[in-house]
């Protein structure tokens, strides 16, 4: 069988809502089917511009689908709670996991 790459990015309804999110998502799950191959169109948001450099920091700390899963809904956990108690979020998706990686890298 004959596996082609996805190709896909950051457009559609609200396309610039949360791209960190969606481009990590997509990400994991083109992974987990064995997709050999993604390639996310960033259209220039300077959201994304760190996208492939964190990807290849992922892929370099042998980190499993399920380890990019966990730490995605951890972020998301402390950022509900800073927001429901009138906080803000301070510190971007991506930020957040490269902080993580590096923390187990010690």
């Amino acid at each position: 069988m004959n596996i082609r790459p996805v190709v896909t990015g950051s457009w559609g309804c609200n396309a610039s809502v949360e791209v960190q999110l969606r481009a990590l998502v997509q990400w994991a799950a083109a992974s987990y089917t064995g997709t050999p191959r993604l390639i996310y169109y960033t259209f220039g948001h300077h959201q994304l511009a760190e996208f492939e450099h964190l990807a290849e920091s992922i892929c370099t700390s042998r980190w499993r689908v399920c380890d990019l899963v966990q730490a995605i809904v951890d972020y998301w956990d402390r950022a509900g709670i800073e927001v429901m108690t009138g906080g803000y979020v301070e510190t971007e998706l991506f930020n957040f996991l490269a902080k993580r990686m590096q923390r187990q890298s010690t």
